[in-house]
């Protein structure tokens, strides 16, 4: 599932609490729920590296070995890798596609 936050959101449905917060701007969110609706995992993509920025998520596929693609756009500079190895980029103004 693919969603969009601003601010801080709860992911877990569960009520354990999985808590993400968002440095400025609106920030994608990758995520998945076991068949009973446990959050198995969630990742965040593109917190701000500086100003406001947005990322926005339009779809996802399954690849054929299994491997989640996921497309939108994103504005301003953000950081796209959510293993905490920068991967920052810059859009060249107004929105920008990406694919991840």
């Amino acid at each position: 599932m693919a969603a969009e936050y601003v601010t801080s959101a709860d992911f877990n449905p569960s009520g354990a609490g999985n808590v993400l917060t968002s440095n400025a701007g609106w920030v994608g969110v990758v995520m998945k729920v076991t068949p009973t609706g446990a959050l198995a995992w969630v990742r965040d993509f593109g917190r701000s590296t500086g100003s406001a920025a947005d990322t926005f998520f339009s779809g996802l596929a399954l690849g054929p070995a299994g491997g989640l693609f996921v497309s939108g756009f994103f504005s301003g500079s953000r950081e796209l890798n959510p293993s905490g190895t920068s991967t920052s980029l810059t859009s060249a103004g107004g929105s920008d596609g990406l694919l991840l």
